[in-house]
């Protein structure tokens, strides 16, 4: 604590015991008052524990949604008699997800959308506090709604200014012609969107763009799960399937970057993170009946895909630190499974690293430019945003007239469309590359165009980012220059992976926990380490890795605790690359640690 006055000397004199009493009593109870408040909210939401560098950054007041009904579970023990804790509570197991169960009100065939902390949701709150209430379960979460990244924007006029080369004219282009001299694209190469695509619970794309409809593969994996449809008459979906190329080669004149590659709309049964990742690790090949902790309800069954998309597109978020674990943990499987998964980091003006999926580990986060080559204005920032792409006043034409719209589920869409024609030069590319090279072409924006819209102090950008720009993902997509880099990569630097990203560990069994970190890259490099909580070791904190394929290009870190912390903590771990003295690169590893046996 700060005092805001000082005591002289001379006046503490004739400050009397009984005042003195009553003030440490006053600050005491303040105190109480204060963490009572504070385990409460960690109770009721059992958060991921704020991490110190984020304490600076004041939240957004988002209004947060959930699909009524339905909540995501982690347990321990896969032997649990999951069923005697459901019963009581009239739920009952929807799917699995991996080491994760959805979980949802008994019988029940339709879910609405509440926001969290409305009259509505109580039932929804009490129901997750009994969850949380039972031992055997780690972790309790609502079905958090995941809102499109895009914005619907009125204007009577507006060109296709983010093909062109970037000029002083045009500052913002991602260069596409020259790309396009290179390749259109494979049909080989599979980018798959996760999204909404039906009218009134029909797939209408290929009757309002019938020349387009051999680009598409529409895939509705699991229709028995579908609670929601979408009643609008342009769903966000099909902007995604425009701008990633539909209808490029075709005499409809919306042009977007794959004029080849195949593209899979992969209908999410609702808007609920638990339904959005199902169908994302559906496209990623992974056979959630097989290989999830817990077997599929007997009345489930879906077929699996015969092939695996090369880049799963997420074009939505929430701003919910609850997701952090569970985005992880998806995210992982998929690109162990050698797929890029290419988020939007969310149209709020605020720090990208709160909202969710793409501020979890080895996604690509995708934040918007303008025609200036700025940061749009509605773009979320940070260290949470690895790359800006075209998102603002971006036009499509439909038969009834050109529509023109905003966000950064566009500018996702621009980058995992870039990915596509990367792929279509070099097959053998992994995820981890491909981020790099993205990273590495991007042009450089300087501290006043990536940081203008954000110069208040609740909103402290320019303290953040501009000290390494590159730290913030202030760099411009070249979809050129990242084609040209991927014909032949030269990973000239360090390039670090970690086997894990999010790390347990419980009461009476906090023996450190061995993390191994590799180098992918060509370089050898120095790894430092960054720890957010005093009360963590990391051993060794610094190490050099060889190049990939040399005797140590590999390291076991072990992390442990100074003291056992007893109360439920997430802590934050950064492992920064350093090439020639200079910071590369930065993989995030999160430890939580879970009071229970």
């Amino acid at each position: 604590m700060q005092y805001l006055s000082r005591v002289t000397s001379g006046e503490a004199l004739v400050l009397s015991t009984k005042l003195a009493s009553m003030v440490a009593n006053s600050a005491i109870l303040i105190l109480l008052l204060g963490a009572g408040i504070w385990l409460f909210t960690f109770r009721e939401h059992k958060m991921a524990g704020i991490i110190a560098h984020e304490l600076t950054i004041p939240a957004h007041p988002a209004k947060r949604r959930i699909v009524n009904d339905q909540y995501i579970i982690l347990t321990k023990d896969q032997n649990l008699d999951l069923k005697a804790i459901l019963d009581p509570l009239n739920l009952e197991v929807t799917m699995p997800l991996l080491n994760w169960t959805l979980v949802s009100k008994k019988g029940q065939q339709s879910y609405k959308e509440l926001p969290l902390n409305s009259p509505e949701a109580e039932d929804d709150r009490l129901v997750l506090r009994s969850l949380l209430d039972n031992h055997a379960i780690l972790f309790a979460e609502h079905n958090f709604v995941l809102e499109e990244a895009l914005l619907p924007k009125n204007s009577h006029f507006s060109q296709e200014w983010q093909f062109n080369k970037a000029s002083p004219e045009n500052r913002g282009g991602m260069n596409m012609p020259e790309a396009w001299d290179i390749t259109t694209g494979s049909s080989e190469v599979i980018i798959a969107t996760i999204d909404d695509f039906l009218v009134n619970n029909h797939f209408s794309f290929g009757e309002r763009f019938a020349p387009c409809a051999t680009h598409v593969n529409f895939l509705s994996p699991f229709k028995n799960l579908i609670n929601t449809s979408s009643m609008s008459s342009l769903p966000h979906g099909e902007l995604m399937l425009l701008a990633l190329g539909a209808c490029a080669d075709t005499k409809i004149s919306s042009t977007g970057i794959n004029w080849r590659t195949t593209l899979w709309a992969v209908q999410r049964s609702s808007r609920g993170h638990a339904q959005s990742f199902l169908s994302a690790l559906y496209a990623s090949g992974i056979d959630v009946c097989r290989e999830s902790l817990l077997p599929c309800p007997k009345d489930f069954s879906y077929q699996a895909p015969q092939k695996i998309a090369d880049v799963v597109l997420m074009p939505f978020s929430a701003n919910a630190s609850e997701l952090l674990h569970f985005s992880t943990d998806m995210i992982k499987a998929m690109v162990e499974n050698n797929v890029s998964v290419v988020t939007a980091a969310g149209n709020n003006n605020e720090i990208a690293d709160i909202f969710f999926p793409g501020a979890a580990p080895m996604t690509i986060n995708v934040g918007a430019l303008n025609a200036d080559g700025k940061r749009a204005s509605f773009s979320n920032w940070g260290p949470g945003v690895d790359i800006l792409a075209p998102g603002d006043n971006i036009r499509f034409y439909y038969a009834n007239g050109p529509k023109t719209v905003q966000g950064t589920s566009i500018a996702a869409a621009y980058v995992a469309g870039t990915i596509g024609l990367m792929k279509a030069v070099n097959s053998n590319l992994r995820p981890i590359a491909t981020k790099f090279l993205i990273k590495q072409s991007g042009r450089a924006l300087s501290c006043d165009d990536y940081c203008e819209d954000s110069i208040f102090e609740q909103k402290p950008c320019p303290s953040i980012c501009c000290k390494n720009s590159d730290s913030c993902g202030s760099r411009g997509l070249d979809a050129f220059r990242a084609v040209q880099l991927a014909i032949k990569p030269t990973l000239n630097m360090p390039l670090i992976m970690l086997d894990q990203h999010f790390a347990l560990m419980f009461r009476a069994q906090i023996a450190p926990k061995r993390v191994v970190v590799s180098n992918l890259g060509d370089k050898e490099g120095e790894v430092r380490t960054v720890i957010y909580d005093d009360n963590l070791v990391v051993e060794p904190n610094e190490f050099w890795l060889s190049a990939r394929g040399d005797a140590n290009f590999k390291k076991e870190v072990l992390i442990s605790y100074k003291r056992e912390p007893f109360a439920r903590h997430v802590s934050k771990v950064e492992f920064v690359t350093y090439y020639q003295g200079q910071a590369i690169d930065t993989t995030e590893l999160y430890v939580e640690y879970v009071p229970r046996k």
